[in-house]
C-alpha cells in the first residue's frame, strides 16, 4: 500500500470524533469503508487510548441510506455555473444534467478515505467541457 495514500486516509480520519470512529468500527462496512481505512482506524483508537471492541459480522452491502435517491440536493448547492447547466433550454438527450451534478455532488460528500478520489474532480472536469 502506498505510505501516501495511507497518511491521506489517517489524516482525514484523525479529524473524526473518537465515538464516530468506534461506529465504523463496529459497523464494520466493507462496503462503504477498506481494510486499510479498518487498520487506521484501528491504529488511531489505540493511540487514543481506546480498547478495540469486537466488530459486527462483515457488512457486504451498502446500507440503505447511502443510497443516491435517498440524498437530497438543494439548488444553493449548486454554483452558477451549475445552475446554468441545469436549467439550459436545450439539454442533452442522453443524460439529465441535474442528475450528473447531483451524482458528482453526492460523491464528493461521501467520498471515504480516499476510495472515490479524483472521481468527483474528473466527473466536473468531464461534465464542464
Amino acid at each position: 500500500m502506498n505510505n501516501n495514500y495511507r497518511q491521506q486516509i489517517y489524516n482525514e480520519l484523525n479529524l473524526r470524533e473518537t465515538d464516530d470512529l468506534l461506529d465504523i468500527w463496529l459497523e464494520n462496512n466493507r462496503v462503504e469503508w477498506s481494510d486499510e481505512a479498518f487498520s487506521v482506524i484501528s491504529q488511531i483508537l489505540k493511540q487514543r487510548g481506546v480498547e478495540i471492541p469486537k466488530q459486527d459480522e462483515i457488512a457486504l452491502r451498502e446500507k440503505e441510506n447511502t443510497n443516491i435517491e435517498n440524498t437530497s440536493v438543494e439548488n444553493d448547492d449548486f454554483s452558477d455555473d451549475e445552475l446554468k447547466i441545469i436549467d439550459d433550454d436545450n439539454p442533452p438527450d442522453f443524460y439529465d444534467p441535474f442528475e450528473v451534478l447531483q451524482v458528482s455532488k453526492f460523491a464528493r460528500k461521501e467520498k471515504r478515505c480516499g476510495w472515490m478520489d479524483g472521481m468527483a474532480e474528473r466527473f466536473d472536469r468531464r461534465v464542464k467541457k
